[in-house]
């Protein structure tokens, strides 16, 4: 059982790429590595990778509530005993990434208004998760 002070964060994440592209990407942004088929683990954090059973092609481009239609969900945990402060850090580094790399998110947490971005980013048009 997860402790009351213990962070968390879920990621949508929209990507039109498979998923050895999306390992390369989350492996690269948090300098972690392919745990198991569906968990990466960096040094402050572990990101347990699903496909959103709720992924729609067109209600994902709603500007309102379209990330919930987003094509991957990151349940992002603290990895050992990371502290508060550093896994907020990861977890901005990791949309930091993730941005860089032109997908679109948005982030469901106790600290998003300690986030780069509020931890949302829709991208420019064009931007590769519109591809």
């Amino acid at each position: 059982m997860t402790s009351p002070d213990r962070l968390w964060a879920t990621v949508y994440l929209d990507a039109q790429i498979d998923r050895d592209e999306l390992f390369r990407v989350l492996t690269q942004a948090t300098k972690g590595r392919l745990q198991r088929p569906t968990l990466v683990l960096g040094d402050s954090l572990k990101i347990h990778v699903g496909r959103n059973d709720d992924f729609d092609e067109v209600r994902r481009l709603d500007p309102h509530d379209g990330f919930f239609h987003f094509r991957y969900t990151l349940d992002v945990d603290p990895q050992g005993e990371t502290s508060n402060e550093d896994f907020k850090g990861a977890v901005g580094a990791l949309l930091e990434g993730l941005w860089r790399e032109g997908y679109w998110t948005a982030t469901a947490c106790q600290f998003g208004e300690e986030l780069p971005r509020g931890g949302t980013w829709r991208g420019e048009e064009g931007a590769k998760s519109d591809k």
